[in-house]
Formats: structure tokens, C-alpha cells, sequence
């Protein structure tokens, strides 16, 4: 990857590192937490959403993908999936009582 191309991707990996990788966030609740292998375990999860599981396998696999686009558009648009993707997940893992929401008081 050319520097031009890097620097283009730096603002939409940041934002990726900034949504996947906080403290108590989806890379925990994913990874930390196995909610992946869960949903893709689970025999209520449907065929599509178990498939969109590998989108966002590891934090390396959602950079790989944003800096595999063909243009910064489609990065961004990427990046838009994957964000959309993740909140799908989490929503269905708390559906299906994978995990629970946490409220703080």
C-alpha cells in the first residue's frame, strides 16, 4: 500500500480501532466473550446472520477488509458495514440471551 493510499485509510482505521477495541466494547464482547462462536453455535441463529459472523471474526479481518476497497468511497461504505454488522450481532446475541445489557446506574 502506497503512503497516499495509507493515509487516505488512517481516519477510517481509527474509527475502526476507536468502535472495536475500547474497554468493555465489541472486541470484548466478541472475542473476549466468544460471542462469535456462540451466535455461530446457537440453532435459533439464521443462516445469514451466522455468514456475517465472518466479517467480523478479528479486528485484523475488519482492517483487511476496509483496506482491501477499491476506493476511499467504498472503504468508507465498508467501514459502514461493519459497524452495521456488529450492532446486528450484538443485537441478536442479546435477543437470543447470548449476552445481557449492562446497565449503569
Amino acid at each position: 500500500m502506497d503512503n497516499a493510499r495509507a493515509a487516505e485509510l488512517r481516519a477510517i482505521l481509527d474509527l475502526l480501532d476507536r468502535a472495536v477495541c475500547q474497554p468493555n466494547g465489541v472486541a470484548h464482547a466478541f472475542w473476549g466473550f466468544q460471542l462469535i462462536t456462540k451466535i455461530k453455535e446457537n440453532e435459533m441463529t439464521p443462516q445469514s446472520i451466522k455468514a456475517s459472523c465472518e466479517f467480523v471474526r478479528s479486528h485484523h479481518a475488519m482492517a483487511t477488509y476496509i483496506k482491501e476497497a477499491d476506493s476511499i468511497i467504498e472503504a468508507w461504505n465498508r467501514y459502514l458495514f461493519l459497524c452495521d454488522t456488529a450492532n446486528n450481532l450484538l443485537a441478536w446475541g442479546q435477543e437470543m440471551n447470548i449476552i445481557k445489557l449492562n446497565k449503569k446506574l
